[in-house]
């Protein structure tokens, strides 16, 4: 039982209760009745008939006029002085007073009574009402939040069908709804753009009118694939448009599916890729332009690669030829003619004699530098360390005299052509040793360190990973930072050569290598405080953390 019919029982419970006790009420009123006719005389004939018309009149007027019918019965019982008695001589007997008395209380008594019963009958009905009401109250608010919900369901359904209609309207994209049978059934703005074709024109029309001759099949089969549930990715076709101008175009076609999920139809997504073939045909020509030009330069440059080498081979040969026979005539000139040529003479012949080799030793670098451009590369994983091993041995054959600590890291691998590298490492070894020779004890170190840009930067974010710098650092004379820029530079000499010996090509060389390998050099050095050349390579150890991340 609900919360609301719990007074409604409650109430209905008390009428019944109260019927009880009227009806308990009115047979004590027929005994008391009983006992007055005894003592009063026969007036219970008289009063029962009385109550019995005040009863009818209660029932057949609904209760409305129960008031008025005990007024008109107690002003019968009050005015008619005699009354019928039916007893055995059927005589006329006068009323009494106290019979009279007895009649208008009981008559009075039923009246109230009856109103009594009708009032809680009537309160009874009044909560059966309300429980009734408050139900359909109840009811009414579920419906009423069931139908709110229903049709705000309905609205955000009607905006996203809007919504998305929309979206198919605004695509550039020719979007079209066609039925199983190849009929149109909606266009959108963007078909009418592509094909020129309103859409009163399209709908209802066979799709085939945009489809030319030779594609008929091509379209055939969608529509049986499309019948059969699969999706057709994109493909480059082409279609008609009103003008009879044939368009390129990326078609895909999707089924469409009812609420049962099955097939009615099929969605087609045409764009218009007529511009993007001619930029790829564009394209085309213009790289098979490209292709015979590179063909014509590359021919060309084979030519002057090999007139390069032809040069090189003359400077080789035939520029050495004139050196060795300066150098030649020379000795033999001091050997045979020594005493006569006096201090001076001598003194010319030696500088002639180192002339020409300064001018030997600048035919090889440039042979060298020559070689550094031009030579292709042959990369390789290569042990950097036991390379520069190899070159230190070498230099060592010269350097007896001298009291040199070499400071070789161990385990240094790189991705690099190795007859490019030996010559880095020569030079830069070679150079460390000469610029140090003033020193009692020269200390030349090899290693490498992690480049200052690794790591994470102010936000915390990790920058992108950089490859090791290796270095090459000794103990002689420095230089001025501010010449740095002339070190790579070939010719340019930071030092005179009375001082130290050199062509200015050596540095040259080594920043050519290391731009062909993807890399760079640097130097960082003060005035006889020992200089430092800083180079960078792909690592082996940073080409697998690479390959990692």
């Amino acid at each position: 039982m609900t919360a609301i019919g719990v007074p409604a029982a409650r109430a209905r419970a008390r009428v019944d209760v109260r019927a009880a006790l009227t009806v308990a009420g009115l047979l004590t009123l027929a005994a008391a009745l009983l006992v007055a006719d005894v003592l009063a005389g026969p007036v219970l004939v008289y009063g029962l008939p009385d109550i019995a018309l005040l009863m009818v009149a209660h029932r057949l007027t609904g209760g409305r006029h129960t008031m008025l019918a005990a007024v008109v019965v107690s002003a019968m019982v009050v005015s008619v002085p005699l009354f019928i008695v039916w007893n055995t001589g059927g005589v006329l007997l006068p009323s009494t007073i106290a019979g009279r008395v007895i009649v208008l209380a009981a008559t009075w008594m039923v009246a109230f009574g009856l109103l009594r019963e009708q009032g809680m009958a009537r309160s009874a009905v009044h909560a059966e009402n309300a429980e009734q009401m408050q139900r359909r109250s109840g009811e009414m608010r579920q419906v009423n939040v069931q139908l709110h919900r229903e049709i705000n369901e309905r609205r955000r359904a009607e905006h996203r069908s809007r919504y998305l209609a929309s979206i198919v309207e605004s695509s550039e994209d020719a979007i079209i709804g066609q039925s199983l049978d190849g009929v149109i059934v909606s266009w959108n703005q963007g078909a009418s753009r592509v094909y020129g074709f309103d859409r009163e024109e399209m709908i209802g029309q066979p799709a085939a009118r945009l489809t030319p001759f030779d594609r008929e099949a091509e379209m055939l089969e969608f529509f049986d694939r499309v019948a059969r549930g699969q999706r057709i990715d994109p493909i480059e076709t082409q279609r008609l448009r009103k003008d009879g101008v044939l368009i390129d175009v990326s078609v895909s076609v999707s089924p469409i599916l009812d609420e049962h999920s099955a097939i009615v139809g099929a969605s087609v997504i045409e764009r218009d890729i007529s511009r993007r073939k001619r930029a790829e045909q564009a394209l085309q020509s213009l790289n098979a332009d490209l292709e015979a030009r590179v063909e014509e330069r590359t021919g060309e440059l084979e030519e002057a690669l090999a007139e390069l080498e032809t040069f090189s081979y003359s400077v080789s040969h035939d520029l050495r030829t004139p050196l060795r026979a300066v150098q030649g005539f020379g000795a033999a000139l001091e050997e045979e003619c020594g005493a006569q040529l006096g201090e001076d003479g001598i003194g010319m012949l030696h500088r002639i004699r180192a002339a020409s080799s300064r001018m030997d030793q600048l035919i090889d670098d440039i042979l060298i530098l020559s070689q550094a451009s031009h030579r292709r590369l042959e990369r390789e994983m290569l042990d950097l360390s036991a390379l520069t091993r190899d070159v230190i041995d070498d230099l060592r054959v010269d350097q007896h005299d001298r009291t040199i600590e070499w400071r070789i890291a161990d385990g240094i691998e790189v991705w690099g052509d190795s007859r490019l590298l030996r010559l880095v490492m020569q030079n830069l070894l070679a150079n460390a040793l000469k610029f140090s020779r003033n020193r009692e004890s020269a200390v030349i170190e090899f290693g490498a360190e992690q480049d200052e840009r690794a790591g994470a930067n102010g936000n915390g974010e990790d920058l992108e990973v950089q490859p090791p710098v290796f270095f090459v650092r000794d103990n002689g004379v420095g230089f001025d930072p501010a010449l740095s820029g002339n070190l790579f530079v070939p010719f340019r000499r930071l030092h005179g050569s009375e001082e130290f010996e050199g062509t200015g090509i050596g540095l040259a060389t080594v920043a050519k290598i290391m731009r062909r390998h993807g890399g760079r050099i640097w130097a960082e050095a003060e005035p006889d405080k020992g200089a430092t050349f800083r180079f960078q390579l792909p690592s082996a150890s940073w080409l697998r953390g690479a390959a990692l991340s």
